[in-house]
């Protein structure tokens, strides 16, 4: 409640700074109480649902549905703004993560009183996974998905530039519709697929898949290839998406005992979102300097660092990662 409360009022107030070094600030405040919302929702989720792959990825489906809707209503207001029809909003993407943000404020009340803790009693801290990071699939699991959390992030913050680009040509109005195809396909792959897919080839496989839907997005991206083709590896996101982030917080759920599952999914999100995140949002703004010329930005070449990453972080799981049952 308190978080969602702190960084909803946060954004909206952000949306009015005008002064890098207050914005700066500002943000850097808003992101260590909007951070941890995430795998607190997680906690609650799998506190309530015991057969992790089918139940917990029907529930998680319901935050993409949130995400197109918001792309959906983006776009609608974009379009009516500028044809006047709405005023003009300095910030519009602050102010309605803000309100949204406030909303779910109101909606947590109802959970006050849940307590994720564990399922066994006790207070388990990070001091408890040791065990669990002694543990070769563990390690070389957490070291993957960091190096996925690092190339997802170049995805997120370059391919909204890159659609927008002359070598796309997409309207920055319309890019936000036009993502919400790829949360559709998260959608059908989380709802449709996913527990089915893990169920037959388990773990490791569907990671790999994964990988490969990761790897061939961005091996379009690096290729000189027409829009239209471009446009459609939009799809692949929800393969990427819940083959990989998804998959990995079933199978932290697993890996690790009843007692210490929330503490692991809390150190899985730290790795990913976290400090994969912030290395990939740091490494996104040194690669669009690399490769801009005074011609613009080199986006074939920019995108063959993402490919060789995720490469790298596909081979390194296939030699690496044993599965057990």
């Amino acid at each position: 409640f308190m978080l969602h409360l702190g960084s909803g009022v946060l954004a909206i107030l952000l949306s009015q700074v005008t002064t890098s070094n207050l914005w700066f600030a500002v943000f850097l405040i808003y992101c260590l109480l909007f951070a941890p919302t995430a795998p607190l929702a997680e906690s609650i989720t799998l506190h309530k649902v015991e057969r992790c792959s089918a139940g917990y990825s029907r529930i998680r489906v319901w935050g993409t549905i949130g995400w197109i809707i918001a792309g959906i209503c983006l776009s609608a207001y974009r379009w009516a703004a500028a044809k006047g029809v709405l005023p003009q909003l300095h910030g519009d993407l602050l102010i309605f993560g803000g309100f949204a943000s406030l909303l779910n404020a109101v909606n947590s009340i109802r959970y006050l009183e849940v307590k994720p803790g564990n399922r066994e009693g006790g207070k388990p801290t990070f001091w408890h996974l040791k065990e669990s990071l002694k543990n070769r699939n563990f390690q070389v699991f957490l070291l993957c998905n960091f190096l996925m959390g690092i190339a997802t992030t170049v995805g997120i913050v370059l391919t909204p530039l890159f659609f927008v680009s002359r070598d796309v040509g997409i309207s920055s109005n319309t890019l936000p519709a036009l993502l919400c195809i790829a949360q559709v396909s998260e959608m059908l792959v989380m709802f449709l697929l996913l527990s089915k897919a893990i169920e037959h080839f388990g773990i490791k496989k569907v990671f790999l898949l994964g990988s490969l839907s990761q790897f061939l997005m961005f091996a379009i991206f690096a290729l000189p290839c027409p829009a239209w083709l471009i446009i459609s590896t939009l799809g692949l996101h929800g393969f990427n998406f819940a083959f990989i982030l998804i998959n990995g917080i079933i199978y932290v759920d697993r890996a690790n005992s009843p007692r210490i599952r929330h503490t692991a999914q809390a150190f899985f999100s730290l790795t990913t979102m976290g400090l994969g995140n912030l290395i990939g949002s740091l490494a996104s703004g040194q690669l669009y300097s690399i490769f801009t010329t005074p011609q613009g930005v080199d986006w074939n070449l920019l995108f063959i660092v993402p490919v060789a990453l995720v490469a790298l972080q596909g081979i390194v799981f296939a030699l690496f990662f044993r599965e057990s049952n």
